[in-house]
């Protein structure tokens, strides 16, 4: 037996010791080579149920993402696989300050916990299903980033990778796309060239594990479009679906960078039958998917309402020049609001704000430069935090924002 078999063994999915998860960290920081991370990831799989629907013939697909604030990946891209003609099995995991679960979980009767007999009725049913594993699903994985979490060790690039890896093994999956949000905070590489590295590690794995990858760095230094908050999200995705808003064009944008995302891991059989980027289409499969795991379209559009009229607060420039969004501050003003309120519910939304500027925009003095709501009682409390997280500077800095790596 291995060294790194032994660190397996004593890792019992039905009580893992704080010492079995020291052990592995330790491992995978310093001797770990691929085949053991491809051992990791099956080994976390394996420690609940996977997903079977190869009698189906169903093709299925994803792309999940490294994590940070601004962008909707997780939430536009299962749209457009399921335009291209894939099924999305999403096992996702809860994000802050706002993750494709938490967002979807904000719709009233959402289920995002199904058992394991509703999971495969959907999926019969449908093509895209947007759930968190809980029990079922890869727990040991759940288990294992909870402590990493609790001793702030969660970029680690071989445990990052299996766990990514363990949820598409969980699901049945044989194509993923990695979304690499690179930022100066990220857990997956706080530079570029590292975060190259970081791709071609999760592609080699993944290919031991017979699974096709195609990672795509994004620059999550720079808000990917201007919504940012749990409901702010879902006011964007109506935004995207109506095309009647004054961001029109900087969410397009990154309605664009999903769609190159999607396409970009598709097979050829399947791209030929794309005509391009479908609104109507997206909609369509949007509110099928609300529906179907229980939502109600229609609180779907009262709360995006209610969301849009609670954006009265507005924060003006105190003079003119180049516009820095610190979005680690801005990620972190949420958050903090958000824990106020963590014992209400499990994905509480007291706050969020719309981006009026871009980074490197030039802005004159008192012009706006976003829109944010927030419980009355903590509004003095986040005007300050979004302050201190948009600078005003004499230099303008615009950088690299995506890079396609197979």
């Amino acid at each position: 037996m291995t060294a790194f078999s032994k660190i397996l063994d004593d890792l019992n999915h039905f009580s893992p010791s704080s010492g079995a998860f020291e052990a592995l960290i330790d491992f995978s920081e310093s001797k770990i080579k691929l085949d053991d991370i491809a051992q990791l990831a099956l080994h976390l799989a394996n420690s609940g149920n996977i997903l079977n629907l190869s009698k189906s013939n169903k093709i299925l697909a994803d792309i999940p993402s490294t994590g940070g604030p601004s962008s909707l990946s997780t939430l536009i891209t299962p749209l457009f696989l399921r335009q291209i003609g894939y099924t999305v099995p999403k096992l996702g995991v809860p994000g802050r300050p706002a993750g494709g679960i938490d967002v979807l979980a904000q719709i009233k009767g959402y289920n995002i916990n199904p058992d394991s007999t509703t999971l495969k009725e959907w999926l019969q049913e449908s093509d895209y299903v947007h759930f968190i594993g809980g029990d079922n699903y890869a727990p040991l994985d759940r288990q294992l980033f909870k402590y990493r979490k609790s001793i702030k060790r969660i970029g680690i690039p071989a445990l990052v990778v299996a766990s990514i890896l363990s949820k598409k093994i969980a699901v049945g999956l044989q194509t993923t796309g990695l979304d690499i949000r690179v930022s100066d905070f990220g857990n997956f590489g706080s530079d570029w060239e590292t975060a190259k590295r970081n791709a071609q590690l999760f592609i080699d794995v993944a290919r031991i594990l017979n699974i096709r990858a195609t990672c795509f760095l994004t620059n999550a230094n720079n808000p990917f479009q201007p919504y940012i908050g749990r409901g702010e999200a879902l006011l964007a995705l109506r935004e995207i679906f109506t095309g009647q808003n004054d961001n029109s064009e900087w969410l397009m944008k990154h309605v664009t960078e999903c769609y190159a995302m999607s396409i970009g891991i598709a097979e050829s059989r399947l791209k030929s039958g794309v005509s391009g980027i479908e609104i109507t289409t997206l909609e369509d499969h949007f509110l099928e998917n609300i529906e179907l795991q229980g939502g109600s379209i229609e609180h779907f559009y009262t709360l995006t309402d209610k969301i849009k009229d609670e954006h009265y607060y507005e924060l003006l420039s105190e003079k003119s020049g180049f516009v820095k969004i610190d979005l680690l501050k801005m990620r972190s003003a949420i958050i903090e609001i958000q824990s106020r309120f963590g014992l209400i519910s499990e994905f509480p939304d007291p706050c969020g704000i719309i981006l009026s500027v871009q980074n490197g925009d030039f802005i004159e003095e008192k012009k706006r430069l976003c829109t944010y709501r927030c419980d009355r009682s903590l509004e003095k409390s986040f005007t300050k935090l979004i302050k201190e997280s948009i600078f005003i500077g004499e230099t303008r800095n615009i950088p690299y924002n995506f890079q396609e790596i197979q």
